[in-house]
């Protein structure tokens, strides 16, 4: 077992039994993460839904399929990735029966956050791939300012992440939510990008080059 693997097994052991806040008391299954923990590019989605609440895996729902097809389509071998989210329970809509989805409080980001770090240290990745506003605002930690997160789509900054022992920094880009792509796989309209009007099949397209160009640079 190599030295990342013993870290991370042991970091999992922790967050199974972690109750941080209200929602861990409610998660059928803990979602840790999935992939190749030598991996130079990580993705970040916002939470785990009710499907993969009931497996343990991330993006196995409607999402994970166009997040699989992205990857596909840019040449990325999705198990040489590692993917996970801001936070590692389901948000559900209804506590009583555990159903529905919802975006996780500033609270259930801030509790579960820590764990993300510490998975950030172990990956030590080139590039980390937010999907979606609300994985950007976590990893950057502050809110984006109301600007919508297709004024931003594939845009790039450097992050230092710390937890507290040692500091590390990497490259953050930034694209919409695999969902998104699915809600409007059959619209037939346009959505502006970056101020340009760019119909959903091409922004789907754009998705898998933004995704090509991350993985390409990381791996220079």
């Amino acid at each position: 077992m190599s030295q990342k693997t013993s870290k991370m097994t042991a970091l999992w052991n922790l967050v199974r039994e972690c109750k941080k806040c209200q929602i861990a008391s409610l998660a059928r299954n803990k979602v840790f993460g999935d992939g190749n923990v030598s991996s130079k590019v990580m993705f970040v989605g916002e939470g785990p839904g009710m499907d993969e609440d009931s497996t343990g895996h991330p993006f196995v729902g409607n999402a994970g399929r166009i997040l699989s097809g992205a990857m596909r389509d840019a040449g990325i071998d999705r198990d040489k990735t590692f993917i996970t989210n801001i936070v590692r329970c389901h948000p559900c809509k209804d506590p009583l029966t555990g159903n529905g989805n919802r975006k996780p409080t500033a609270e259930e980001i801030a509790a579960c956050k820590p764990w993300l770090i510490e998975q950030i240290m172990v990956i030590r990745p080139n590039a980390i791939v937010a999907l979606g506003g609300t994985a950007f605002e976590g990893l950057i930690g502050s809110s984006a300012a109301g600007e919508p997160i297709l004024n931003l789509f594939g845009d790039s900054q450097r992050m230092t992440f710390s937890n507290g022992n040692e500091i590390f920094g990497t490259q953050l880009v930034v694209v919409c939510h695999p969902q998104f792509l699915g809600y409007n796989e059959n619209n037939p309209g346009h959505i502006r990008v970056h101020g340009y009007e760019m119909s959903y099949p091409e922004l789907r397209a754009e998705y898998s080059e933004v995704f090509k160009r991350v993985w390409l640079w990381a791996h220079q």
